[in-house]
């Protein structure tokens, strides 16, 4: 190829390389993506910054604020405020399936935590995506729902 008609093959090759990368728009979460991201945040403790839920911000998080494990094999526990839970997600059609197996310590506490407690739970029990953005790990669901967690300081 001439010397001349390099800059003009360089632009038409970028052009259509910056076209098809927008035509297929972002790519979907894969089966592979999910059970990626919970290996990365595995044996790493995690705090809830943010709860979005019906698309409704549930500020203030009741202190504390709810945490979350995760271990190897899917894995999870934490506390959600006033017990602990403990239970296994596996991922199942590129969607968090966190089955039957949750099991949670049965603490009383005052009446606004245990209803903060028990909408932290079925939201998250209610999400299928689990991403990494930043520092953030992010799990969603439909109605919109989102719940952020970044690590916890030692």
């Amino acid at each position: 190829m001439s010397a001349r008609r390099l800059p003009a093959f360089c632009f038409i090759l970028g052009g259509l390389l910056a076209f098809t990368g927008c035509a297929g728009g972002p790519s979907p979460v894969s089966e592979q993506d999910s059970s990626r991201t919970l290996t990365l945040a595995a044996n790493t403790n995690w705090v809830l910054v943010r709860w979005i839920s019906s698309g409704v911000s549930k500020h203030p998080i009741h202190p504390p604020a709810p945490t979350l494990q995760i271990g190897g094999e899917g894995r999870v526990s934490g506390n959600a405020g006033v017990n602990r839970y403990t239970g296994v997600v596996r991922i199942t059609d590129a969607r968090l399936n966190w089955g039957d197996n949750f099991a949670l310590t049965r603490m009383a506490g005052p009446p606004e935590l245990m209803a903060a407690e028990n909408l932290y739970l079925d939201d998250l029990l209610s999400t299928r995506i689990v991403t990494v953005h930043d520092d953030r790990l992010i799990f969603t669901g439909e109605k919109p729902l989102r719940l952020e967690f970044v690590r916890a300081k030692p």
